[in-house]
Protein backbone atom coordinates (compact mmCIF):
# COMPACT_ATOMS: atom_id res chain seq x y z
CA UNK A 1 0.00 0.00 0.00
CA UNK A 2 2.67 2.63 0.51
CA UNK A 3 4.51 1.55 -2.32
CA UNK A 4 1.05 2.33 -4.07
CA UNK A 5 1.45 5.95 -2.83
CA UNK A 6 4.44 6.89 -3.45
CA UNK A 7 4.36 5.65 -6.85
CA UNK A 8 2.84 9.18 -7.83
CA UNK A 9 5.25 10.81 -6.54
CA UNK A 10 8.37 9.14 -8.02
CA UNK A 11 6.65 9.42 -11.48
CA UNK A 12 6.03 13.46 -10.57
CA UNK A 13 9.99 13.42 -9.82
CA UNK A 14 10.80 11.36 -12.79
CA UNK A 15 12.06 13.16 -15.56
CA UNK A 16 9.61 13.63 -18.52
CA UNK A 17 12.12 13.36 -21.45
CA UNK A 18 14.31 10.95 -22.92
CA UNK A 19 17.35 13.35 -21.83
CA UNK A 20 16.66 13.75 -18.30
CA UNK A 21 16.21 10.24 -17.76
CA UNK A 22 19.34 8.98 -19.43
CA UNK A 23 21.29 12.25 -17.55
CA UNK A 24 19.34 11.17 -14.56
CA UNK A 25 20.63 7.30 -14.70
CA UNK A 26 23.88 8.90 -15.67
CA UNK A 27 24.16 10.70 -12.89
CA UNK A 28 23.06 8.28 -10.16
CA UNK A 29 26.17 6.07 -12.09
CA UNK A 30 28.74 8.23 -11.53
CA UNK A 31 27.70 8.89 -8.16
CA UNK A 32 28.00 5.36 -7.22
CA UNK A 33 31.21 4.93 -8.78
CA UNK A 34 32.81 8.29 -7.11
CA UNK A 35 31.42 7.34 -3.82
CA UNK A 36 33.20 4.07 -3.89
CA UNK A 37 36.64 5.70 -4.99
CA UNK A 38 36.10 8.40 -2.17
CA UNK A 39 35.47 5.67 0.45
CA UNK A 40 38.47 3.77 -0.82
CA UNK A 41 40.81 6.35 -1.07
CA UNK A 42 40.10 8.11 1.87
CA UNK A 43 40.40 4.64 3.47
CA UNK A 44 43.87 4.22 1.85
CA UNK A 45 45.12 7.32 3.09
CA UNK A 46 44.13 6.80 6.94
CA UNK A 47 45.90 3.57 7.13
CA UNK A 48 49.14 5.19 5.46
CA UNK A 49 49.15 7.89 8.05
CA UNK A 50 48.51 5.91 10.87
CA UNK A 51 51.53 3.70 9.33
CA UNK A 52 53.53 6.81 9.49
CA UNK A 53 52.29 7.56 12.97
CA UNK A 54 53.38 4.32 13.65
CA UNK A 55 56.70 4.26 12.01
CA UNK A 56 57.52 7.70 13.84
CA UNK A 57 56.63 6.10 17.56
CA UNK A 58 58.78 2.93 16.75
CA UNK A 59 61.59 5.67 15.70
CA UNK A 60 61.30 7.57 19.06
CA UNK A 61 60.98 3.98 20.74
CA UNK A 62 64.48 2.76 19.46
CA UNK A 63 65.99 5.83 20.00
CA UNK A 64 64.59 5.82 23.70
CA UNK A 65 65.30 2.13 24.23
CA UNK A 66 69.15 3.23 23.15
CA UNK A 67 69.21 5.20 26.77
CA UNK A 68 67.83 2.06 28.73
CA UNK A 69 70.50 -0.49 30.35
CA UNK A 70 69.43 -4.11 30.84
CA UNK A 71 73.07 -5.68 30.85
CA UNK A 72 73.06 -5.46 35.06
CA UNK A 73 70.46 -7.16 37.21
CA UNK A 74 68.32 -3.71 37.68
CA UNK A 75 67.33 -1.62 34.52
CA UNK A 76 68.98 1.92 34.59
CA UNK A 77 67.90 5.20 32.20
CA UNK A 78 71.20 6.71 31.25
CA UNK A 79 71.18 10.40 30.58
CA UNK A 80 72.06 11.97 27.64
CA UNK A 81 71.98 15.44 26.22
CA UNK A 82 68.48 15.54 24.09
CA UNK A 83 67.06 13.98 27.26
CA UNK A 84 64.24 15.92 27.20
CA UNK A 85 63.43 15.82 24.02
CA UNK A 86 63.39 12.06 24.01
CA UNK A 87 61.42 11.63 27.78
CA UNK A 88 58.76 13.62 25.53
CA UNK A 89 55.46 11.52 26.01
CA UNK A 90 57.20 8.13 26.72
CA UNK A 91 57.04 5.53 29.58
CA UNK A 92 60.09 3.32 30.60
CA UNK A 93 58.99 0.16 32.35
CA UNK A 94 61.11 -2.63 34.01
CA UNK A 95 59.09 -5.37 33.79
CA UNK A 96 55.62 -4.33 34.61
CA UNK A 97 56.95 -1.58 36.82
CA UNK A 98 56.70 1.96 35.65
CA UNK A 99 60.85 3.53 35.69
CA UNK A 100 59.72 7.34 34.25
CA UNK A 101 56.17 8.55 32.61
CA UNK A 102 55.49 11.95 31.18
CA UNK A 103 54.94 14.61 33.85
CA UNK A 104 52.23 15.95 32.32
CA UNK A 105 50.17 12.80 32.68
CA UNK A 106 48.69 11.19 36.26
CA UNK A 107 48.59 7.29 37.12
CA UNK A 108 45.24 7.22 36.59
CA UNK A 109 45.21 8.48 33.27
CA UNK A 110 43.72 6.83 29.66
CA UNK A 111 47.42 7.11 28.54
CA UNK A 112 48.96 5.38 31.59
CA UNK A 113 46.76 2.94 31.86
CA UNK A 114 47.21 2.02 28.22
CA UNK A 115 50.79 2.11 28.73
CA UNK A 116 50.69 -0.52 31.07
CA UNK A 117 48.77 -2.78 29.65
CA UNK A 118 50.73 -2.34 26.43
CA UNK A 119 53.96 -2.62 28.94
CA UNK A 120 52.57 -6.09 30.85
CA UNK A 121 52.35 -7.94 27.21
CA UNK A 122 56.11 -7.59 26.32
CA UNK A 123 55.60 -7.34 22.94
CA UNK A 124 55.76 -5.06 20.00
CA UNK A 125 52.27 -3.47 19.66
CA UNK A 126 49.98 -0.22 19.32
CA UNK A 127 46.87 1.03 20.40
CA UNK A 128 44.78 4.40 20.07
CA UNK A 129 43.42 5.84 22.85
CA UNK A 130 40.69 9.08 23.22
CA UNK A 131 41.76 11.34 25.13
CA UNK A 132 38.68 13.63 25.04
CA UNK A 133 36.71 15.47 22.44
CA UNK A 134 38.20 14.60 18.99
CA UNK A 135 41.70 13.92 20.31
CA UNK A 136 43.60 10.59 19.52
CA UNK A 137 46.95 9.21 21.00
CA UNK A 138 48.22 6.63 19.43
CA UNK A 139 50.86 4.49 21.63
CA UNK A 140 53.44 2.54 20.96
CA UNK A 141 55.30 -0.17 23.03
CA UNK A 142 58.76 -1.87 21.88
CA UNK A 143 60.25 -4.17 24.02
CA UNK A 144 64.39 -3.39 25.28
CA UNK A 145 66.81 -6.48 24.41
CA UNK A 146 68.99 -7.40 27.04
CA UNK A 147 70.18 -9.41 29.70
CA UNK A 148 68.37 -10.64 32.73
CA UNK A 149 66.71 -7.38 33.46
CA UNK A 150 63.73 -6.86 31.08
CA UNK A 151 62.49 -3.64 30.09
CA UNK A 152 60.06 -1.87 28.23
CA UNK A 153 59.35 1.64 26.05
CA UNK A 154 56.25 3.33 25.39
CA UNK A 155 56.06 5.91 23.26
CA UNK A 156 52.45 8.06 22.57
CA UNK A 157 51.73 10.79 19.51
CA UNK A 158 49.31 13.09 19.35
CA UNK A 159 47.34 12.07 16.01
CA UNK A 160 46.03 15.20 15.42
CA UNK A 161 47.80 16.62 12.97
CA UNK A 162 47.38 13.62 11.14
CA UNK A 163 43.89 13.59 11.32
CA UNK A 164 43.91 17.33 10.07
CA UNK A 165 45.47 16.03 7.04
CA UNK A 166 42.90 13.71 6.65
CA UNK A 167 39.82 15.65 6.67
CA UNK A 168 41.65 17.97 4.63
CA UNK A 169 41.91 15.28 2.20
CA UNK A 170 38.36 14.12 3.07
CA UNK A 171 37.30 17.73 2.03
CA UNK A 172 38.93 18.23 -0.88
CA UNK A 173 37.94 15.05 -2.16
CA UNK A 174 34.05 15.69 -2.10
CA UNK A 175 34.60 18.97 -3.27
CA UNK A 176 35.99 17.25 -6.09
CA UNK A 177 33.25 15.34 -6.03
CA UNK A 178 30.82 17.17 -6.34
CA UNK A 179 32.44 19.59 -9.28
CA UNK A 180 32.96 15.99 -11.03
CA UNK A 181 29.04 14.59 -10.79
CA UNK A 182 27.75 18.31 -12.43
CA UNK A 183 29.92 18.39 -15.03
CA UNK A 184 29.35 14.94 -15.63
CA UNK A 185 25.43 15.64 -16.08
CA UNK A 186 25.94 18.25 -17.94
CA UNK A 187 28.32 16.88 -20.64
CA UNK A 188 25.64 13.81 -20.58
CA UNK A 189 23.27 15.89 -21.34
CA UNK A 190 24.77 17.75 -24.01
CA UNK A 191 25.74 14.14 -25.09
CA UNK A 192 22.37 12.86 -25.68
CA UNK A 193 20.95 16.65 -26.76
CA UNK A 194 23.23 15.70 -29.67
CA UNK A 195 22.80 11.92 -30.17
CA UNK A 196 18.91 12.86 -30.39
CA UNK A 197 19.30 15.38 -32.91
CA UNK A 198 19.04 13.22 -35.90
CA UNK A 199 15.58 11.97 -34.31
CA UNK A 200 14.16 15.39 -34.25
CA UNK A 201 15.60 15.96 -37.67
CA UNK A 202 14.17 12.54 -39.15
CA UNK A 203 10.55 13.92 -37.21
CA UNK A 204 10.60 17.32 -38.90
CA UNK A 205 11.62 16.13 -42.28
CA UNK A 206 8.90 13.26 -42.32
CA UNK A 207 6.25 15.69 -41.32
CA UNK A 208 7.51 18.06 -44.29
CA UNK A 209 7.47 15.07 -46.83
CA UNK A 210 4.25 13.59 -45.74
CA UNK A 211 2.49 17.10 -45.95
CA UNK A 212 3.26 17.09 -49.98
CA UNK A 213 4.11 13.87 -50.78
CA UNK A 214 7.50 14.41 -51.73
CA UNK A 215 9.96 11.11 -52.82
CA UNK A 216 12.73 11.76 -50.81
CA UNK A 217 13.69 9.45 -48.59
CA UNK A 218 16.16 9.04 -45.79
CA UNK A 219 17.16 5.69 -46.93
CA UNK A 220 19.05 7.33 -49.27
CA UNK A 221 21.00 10.53 -46.95
CA UNK A 222 23.48 8.60 -45.74
CA UNK A 223 22.60 9.03 -41.92
CA UNK A 224 24.24 7.39 -38.87
CA UNK A 225 23.71 3.66 -38.47
CA UNK A 226 22.01 3.32 -35.12
CA UNK A 227 18.77 5.10 -36.71
CA UNK A 228 18.77 2.80 -40.16
CA UNK A 229 15.64 0.66 -38.78
CA UNK A 230 13.53 4.14 -37.57
CA UNK A 231 14.58 5.45 -41.00
CA UNK A 232 13.09 2.27 -42.83
CA UNK A 233 10.12 2.49 -40.81
CA UNK A 234 9.58 6.13 -41.83
CA UNK A 235 10.32 5.31 -45.62
CA UNK A 236 7.62 2.63 -45.21
CA UNK A 237 4.81 4.96 -43.69
CA UNK A 238 5.72 7.76 -45.63
CA UNK A 239 5.34 5.17 -49.18
CA UNK A 240 1.51 4.03 -47.73
CA UNK A 241 1.09 8.20 -47.30
CA UNK A 242 2.12 9.01 -51.00
CA UNK A 243 -0.08 6.17 -52.17
CA UNK A 244 -3.25 7.18 -50.15
CA UNK A 245 -2.81 10.54 -51.57
CA UNK A 246 -2.40 9.99 -54.75
CA UNK A 247 -5.35 7.09 -54.78
CA UNK A 248 -7.39 10.63 -53.51
CA UNK A 249 -6.27 12.46 -56.30
CA UNK A 250 -7.25 9.80 -58.93
CA UNK A 251 -10.44 9.66 -57.19
CA UNK A 252 -10.90 13.46 -57.48
CA UNK A 253 -9.57 13.96 -60.75
CA UNK A 254 -12.33 11.43 -62.03
CA UNK A 255 -15.38 12.65 -59.35
CA UNK A 256 -16.46 16.24 -61.27
CA UNK A 257 -17.89 14.40 -64.54
CA UNK A 258 -19.61 11.44 -62.79
CA UNK A 259 -20.91 12.67 -59.78
CA UNK A 260 -22.51 15.66 -61.98
CA UNK A 261 -24.35 13.02 -64.35
CA UNK A 262 -25.51 11.14 -61.89
CA UNK A 263 -25.93 13.25 -58.54
CA UNK A 264 -29.95 13.55 -57.70
CA UNK A 265 -32.00 16.13 -58.85
CA UNK A 266 -30.16 16.83 -61.95
CA UNK A 267 -32.11 16.65 -65.58
CA UNK A 268 -30.66 16.94 -69.17
CA UNK A 269 -31.87 20.28 -69.32
CA UNK A 270 -30.35 21.76 -66.60
CA UNK A 271 -27.52 22.21 -68.75
CA UNK A 272 -28.29 25.10 -70.17
CA UNK A 273 -29.36 23.83 -73.56
CA UNK A 274 -32.09 23.86 -75.81
CA UNK A 275 -35.41 23.72 -73.02
CA UNK A 276 -37.29 21.44 -76.28
CA UNK A 277 -41.03 21.62 -76.63
CA UNK A 278 -43.55 22.70 -73.96
CA UNK A 279 -45.69 20.25 -72.92
CA UNK A 280 -49.72 19.84 -73.91
CA UNK A 281 -52.18 21.60 -71.67
CA UNK A 282 -53.90 19.89 -68.93
CA UNK A 283 -57.99 19.36 -70.21
CA UNK A 284 -60.53 21.39 -68.58
CA UNK A 285 -62.92 19.27 -67.23
CA UNK A 286 -66.67 19.14 -68.73
CA UNK A 287 -69.33 21.31 -67.30
CA UNK A 288 -73.47 20.10 -67.39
Amino acid sequence: MRSARHRPVFRALAPRTLRGRLSLVALTTAALLITALTVVFNTAVERHLRHQADDELRARATAVAATVDTSGPQVRVLETANDQLLDTNVWIYAGKRPLEKPPATSAGSPLTRTADRLAARGAPDCATVHAGGQRSVRLCARPVPGGDATATVVTALDLTPYQSSADTLLLGSLILDAVMLVCAYVLTRLAVGRALRPVRTMTDQATQWSAVASGERFSTGGGPAELARLGTSLDALLDRIRAVLRHEQQLTGSCPTSCARHSPGSSPNSTGGDPGPAPPPRPEPLTR
